[in-house]
């Protein structure tokens, strides 16, 4: 007769609580990664764009020779995280490193004057005075000619401004629509880290 043979069971090793740990770990990165490739779906972190829906004219500035461009109508997609403000502006609504970009034109003129022209890119505090601010000089004359300017910022939290400004030393138009003109703006990062020096040293011998 075949004699029965009753096998142990075999021994299950239960993880502990560090392995626990660990899978919880993974686990967590793991959803990290897809939220992030979902994110890479949806498109770029925070976007704004506006243009002029006027053409301006320095004549008008009071005597400072300066004109805030007025760039008050949406352009292309829906904003995120940022919008556009119609007194003329974008508004961030979200801290972070910015890419900002403002173009305009400037007409030939017949006035006389200095023969420069500065086109501004200024970032704003909700109060309207100027945080951190680029310039771009040209000598056109009397000839028109495109300006534009491009820069990355860091915002340092919600609600400051993007400007875009222009001085001339002559009257002349500043002109907008989609032809012309464009102020937006596109966020890489949320984190205003590392500003830089505002000024530095001459370098010496």
């Amino acid at each position: 007769m075949a004699e029965l043979r009753i096998l142990p069971k075999p021994l299950v090793r239960r993880p502990n609580t560090i392995d626990n740990l660990e899978y919880l770990r993974e686990f967590g990165q793991t959803m990290e990664s897809t939220r992030e490739n979902v994110a890479l779906l949806n498109g770029v972190r925070g976007f704004a764009a506006a243009y002029m829906t006027k053409n301006v004219n320095i004549e008008w500035s009071f005597g400072s020779n300066v004109r805030k461009l007025p760039f008050d109508a949406p352009f292309g997609v829906e904003p995120k995280g940022a919008r556009v403000d119609p007194s003329g502006h974008i508004v961030f609504d979200e801290a972070g490193l910015w890419s900002c970009t403002a173009i305009t034109r400037a007409r030939k003129t017949d006035y006389s004057g200095n023969d420069g022209v500065v086109l501004y890119l200024s970032v704003r505090r909700p109060d309207g005075s100027i945080y951190d601010e680029l310039q771009d000089d040209k000598q056109l004359g009397n000839k028109s000619g495109s300006l534009i300017l491009t820069a990355p910022f860091l915002v340092p939290e919600p609600g400051y401004q993007l400007h875009a400004l222009v001085w001339s030393g002559k009257w002349r138009w500043f002109d907008g629509g989609t032809r012309f003109s464009r102020l937006f703006a596109v966020k890489h990062d949320n984190r205003p880290t590392n500003p830089g020096q505002e000024t530095v040293p001459d370098e010496s011998n």
